[in-house]
């Protein structure tokens, strides 16, 4: 298979997409648990329990001192090509990693290879159909140089005296704005920083935003020689990197703080929810092929990574069956969307979803738009048919909608 030009990608997601297509709600029905699936529905976590909860990430995460590590300028210029080539190289090296480590496994080897090649040969079609079609090129070039890149390090205590390192990219346009700039923040997927999150900073930067790319580590995030009772400590992490973010852009940069916004899609998209249910100075959220209720998502994923993880970590700690699995992860997972949506009085939500996606399974998206009480009827919820690469690649096509709700959202 030719080699996926991932950075044409980044100009179909950014310039070329087409208008929002007339959607028709689909009929759709997960309350049944799907074969073979294990399935149970959180409760929510108030009273004492929430209490106790806010209590310990305040003590481990939102509470410790922070200071300014580094502040470099990776302004955007003619290396934005090589950047993305070596964002396309560093992807395809860990994909060759994650392969060379499932072919041990025995759970892992009937993963489908048909199935990856085909949708990664679907994508690369519609992107350079795209790219060569377009009439915009100057106009690219042009919104490219004029946006401003900041890589910035914050440095903190962990609880026990470890250093910890909070990394993010912020994007703005170099032109001095008179008002404070409205924030978005975007939340990679599970394979690092791609040139998807790149092009849409650069686009929502261009409108006017200042954009906060937060670095989670990548592949590490899942990675399988993680334990299974370390994933808490993981997401508190995440949690923790995003307050911190937020309180160095209210000190240091001249920002709206009453319109802060937060995106992701796939895995950033559940991290996303996770942290929008928990950081009360995020006003909206908006997710593609995200997905709640993480024990249940997590056991019944067909995702390479997920099943990697599985499989490795069932071995390692001696869990014998998928409910034994479950049942760890239920007791390692407690920043649950599900658990804690009613949290957000007031939600302001916009979702994209995918029913037959077995990456992200269709149950625990559906199961995210419900916990927000939101819905294709009432037009805050867009449902693809597909599974999960190729719904991602065909949202990219159909991103007004995002791009409206988030400047009505948030920009004055």
């Amino acid at each position: 298979m030719r080699n996926l030009s991932l950075y044409f990608l980044v100009f179909l997601f950014i310039f070329f997409s087409s208008k929002a297509f007339a959607q028709n709600c689909p009929e759709l029905n997960f309350r049944l648990c799907p074969k073979k699936a294990i399935c149970k529905r959180p409760i929510k976590i108030k009273g004492r329990n929430l209490e106790n909860l806010i209590k310990d990430l305040k003590k481990t995460q939102l509470d410790l001192p922070w200071s300014v590590k580094s502040e470099s300028d990776f302004t955007i210029e003619t290396k934005t090509f090589e950047s993305m080539s070596r964002l396309d190289r560093l992807f395809k090296n860990a994909m060759k990693n994650i392969k060379q480590e499932m072919k041990k496994y025995e759970v892992t080897k009937n993963i489908s290879e048909r199935f990856a090649e085909t949708s990664f040969k679907v994508s690369e079609k519609m992107a350079l159909d795209s790219w060569y079609g377009s009439e915009n090129t100057k106009k690219v070039m042009k919104e490219i140089k004029g946006v401003k890149k900041l890589r910035v390090r914050l440095s903190y205590k962990k609880p026990k005296g470890q250093k910890g390192t909070t990394k993010f990219y912020l994007y703005q346009l170099k032109k001095k704005s008179t008002k404070p700039r409205p924030v978005l923040i975007i939340m990679p997927p599970v394979y690092g920083i791609s040139p998807f999150d790149i092009g849409m900073a650069i686009e929502y930067a261009s409108f006017g935003f200042q954009v906060a790319v937060l670095e989670l580590g990548g592949v590490k995030f899942v990675s399988p020689f993680n334990q299974i009772g370390k994933l808490k400590e993981s997401m508190a992490g995440v949690i923790g990197d995003t307050h911190r973010m937020i309180q160095y852009l209210k000190k240091y940069r001249d920002i709206d703080k009453d319109n802060i916004g937060i995106f992701g899609f796939s895995l950033g998209g559940l991290l996303s929810s996770m942290v929008y249910v928990l950081n009360d100075d995020i006003k909206v959220l908006a997710s593609a092929m995200g997905g709640a209720n993480f024990p249940e998502l997590f056991t019944n994923s067909e995702q390479a990574m997920a099943k990697l993880y599985r499989s490795y970590r069932m071995r390692k700690e001696n869990l014998r069956t998928r409910m034994d699995y479950f049942k760890a992860l239920e007791r390692a997972l407690p920043y649950e969307p599900m658990s804690l949506a009613h949290r957000r009085k007031e939600s302001h939500v916009y979702f994209v979803a995918s029913f037959g996606d077995t990456l992200v399974p269709s149950k625990n998206q559906w199961d995210l738009t419900q916990a927000f009480n939101a819905s294709c009827e009432k037009g805050n919820v867009r449902w693809e048919k597909d599974q999960h690469l190729i719904a991602i690649v065909k949202d990219l096509l159909k991103r007004d909608r995002l791009r409206e709700f988030f400047i009505s959202k948030l920009m004055k």
